[in-house]
């Protein structure tokens, strides 16, 4: 199960590189550094941690359903901090394209 979601978020980073190129030549190769970084320790953390809370309702034994919202609400918060944290340490040039 970790190999996929390491192989996920492996191909989530790729994907957002690729996406973002133009972006990603206009900063310097410090800045490039360092944002690949942040996006990928990002990424990883939200989905070790999203796996590791799943585990965490499920013992509960709620029903599915309450099991899902529980789950959603969860993350939600967990992206809004992680998009706030973002805003305060990535680069105005990566800030400004997002």
């Amino acid at each position: 199960m970790t190999s996929i979601v390491l192989m996920l978020v492996i191909v989530l980073i790729i994907w957002r590189i690729k996406q973002k190129k133009e972006l990603f030549a206009k900063l310097s190769f410090g800045e490039k550094i360092y944002t690949s970084l942040i996006y990928v320790m990002s990424l990883f953390i939200i989905f070790w941690t999203a796996s590791k809370l799943l585990t965490a309702i499920k013992t509960f034994e709620l029903n599915g359903l309450i099991e899902t919202f529980i789950f959603l609400i969860i993350l939600a918060f967990g992206l809004w901090l992680i998009v706030t944290i973002w805003s305060k340490i990535l680069p105005k040039k990566v800030l400004e394209d997002l």
